[in-house]
């Protein structure tokens, strides 16, 4: 019997739409344009499609997450969202950031809902958990960007999850999902102790790539306390510096 991946609930299923449709339609020049979107997977090839409206439809979802939480998280995120993808200035109150947060990790819970069990970094207890307290993970970074968007590359996603040594012993295992719509990138970082560690030993992110990432990346969480100011000083390009530094810049792709 299927249940919903959040409540755990066997109740009526639903499918969601891993790019919400409010945003493929953002992104449209006319109402009949195919909008190219490009997703990522480190262990899957490189999938593009053109749309007019629904991409991925991922079910295992039950009528009253969709339509309740998840529903008024997604109107929530709209308005604060769409002038940042239009390329827009905006400064976020510590609210806004939080709701963005959250935002973001539900799309990466959601899209890691078409994969395999074995494959997908997020189990039944972190849904569960994310459903209550519709609020990003604990060991959780997330930034936001700007991209000197291009025509090719109207939207994209990439998700890598691989392993890891933490500073004084034991094994971490990292997601990263980075999203870009527009002018407007995000990234969320999430990370797990795969056996017991003392909390004092932390959670230490190493960029493998050498880039000024203070100046093209803004930090939302952890939460800040003060409004943060989008976009950052410098933004990605199709050159030096390429979006897909940012996506790969926690190291290379590691097999369990």
């Amino acid at each position: 019997m299927k249940v919903c991946i959040f409540c755990g609930k066997s109740v009526k299923m639903t499918k969601e739409d891993a790019w919400p449709k409010w945003l493929v339609k953002l992104l449209r020049k006319n109402p009949k344009e195919k909008v190219p979107l490009r997703e990522f997977h480190h262990n899957r090839p490189e999938v593009t499609r053109h749309t007019t409206d629904e991409v991925i439809r991922i079910g295992g979802f039950c009528t009253s997450c969709n339509s309740g939480w998840m529903s008024a998280l997604e109107k929530q995120a709209q308005p604060i969202l769409t002038p940042m993808i239009l390329g827009n200035p905006e400064t976020l109150s510590t609210k806004e950031q939080f709701i963005v947060a959250s935002w973001l990790t539900k799309c990466a819970i959601v899209f890691m809902g078409q994969y395999p069990k074995e494959d997908n970094f997020f189990d039944s207890l972190d849904r569960l958990h994310f459903m209550r307290t519709v609020s990003p993970f604990d060991a959780t970074n997330i930034w936001l960007a700007r991209y000197a968007a291009s025509d090719d590359l109207r939207g994209v996603t990439d998700h890598t999850t691989f392993l890891a040594t933490a500073k004084g012993g034991g094994s971490l295992k990292y997601h990263v999902h980075t999203m870009a719509f527009g002018f407007l990138v995000l990234q969320i970082v999430s990370v797990k102790r795969l056996e017991l560690m003392p909390r004092s030993l932390g959670v230490e992110l190493k960029n493998v790539i050498n880039l000024s990432w203070n100046d093209l990346t803004v930090r939302i969480w952890p939460p800040s306390l003060q409004p943060v100011h989008w976009p950052p000083q410098l933004s990605f390009d199709d050159g030096e510096r390429d979006l897909r530094f940012f996506a790969k810049r926690f190291g290379p792709i590691k097999k369990r």
